[in-house]
């Protein structure tokens, strides 16, 4: 008669007493063993993954500055077990929705120089998953500000002045905060840290400033007596 027995290195393999072997659900490999008398003799066996069944991505939920460096990604597809599948092929792909970022086929990403948001795609066989991405301005270059060489009368309502904030590709970038200041030049005029400008009771002309990071302009007002 022959015994049987199973070395299963980890996959959960069984056989019975009349050899139905049964693989486990572990991949891995290991060894069928068939004893009869003093006689052994072993036959190895191989367990495969399954079909893809989940697609995990990294990184994930990625932020990167405009004109950043490529970034590699990477999947681990999963069967239904667990089991990392190594033998199924990876599709890359990149939706848009205003950041005209991309990737190559062996999942190297390049942000582009548009800020915006989109998704980084992956399928393997019948699956797909994908993670977001979002590509944030860059440094602040320029300030526009508004309004721009106004005039006002000794004493006026108060004016809101407001700033565009762009970085070197043209971005707006909206994450920066301003700080605003008044050169009164004797106009007792002031500015508020929101950009509330309250002009003087003296005429004459000074300037508004702001500074967003190492970035700053200025904007001229004058002011005029009601009786000039």
């Amino acid at each position: 008669s022959v015994t049987w027995t199973v070395w299963p290195n980890g996959t959960a393999a069984s056989i019975n007493v009349v050899g139905v072997f049964t693989p486990g659900t572990l991949s891995g490999n290991g060894t069928v063993n068939a004893t009869a008398g003093p006689t052994t003799n072993s036959s190895a066996f191989y367990i495969l993954p399954g079909p893809v069944d989940q697609v995990m991505i990294t990184p994930n939920n990625a932020s990167y500055t405009a004109g950043d460096p490529t970034q590699a990604y990477s999947a681990v597809l999963l069967d239904q077990y667990g089991n990392v599948n190594w033998t199924e092929t990876v599709t890359w792909s990149v939706w848009n929705d205003t950041a005209a970022s991309s990737i190559d086929a062996a999942g190297t990403f390049t942000p582009n120089t548009v800020a915006g948001n989109g998704t980084v795609n992956v399928t393997a066989g019948a699956v797909n998953n994908y993670t977001n991405f979002y590509v944030l301005p860059d440094t602040v270059v320029e300030i526009i500000i508004a309004p721009n060489n106004a005039s006002y009368t000794a004493g006026a309502l108060n004016t809101a002045y407001t700033t565009i904030l762009y970085d070197t590709y043209g971005n707006v970038n909206w994450t920066e905060s301003v700080t605003w200041s008044v050169w009164q030049n004797g106009t007792a005029s002031s500015i508020s840290v929101s950009g509330i400008f309250t002009p003087g009771t003296v005429s004459g002309n000074g300037t508004v400033n702001a500074t967003a990071g190492a970035a700053s302009n200025y904007t001229n007002y004058s002011i005029t007596n009601s009786n000039d």
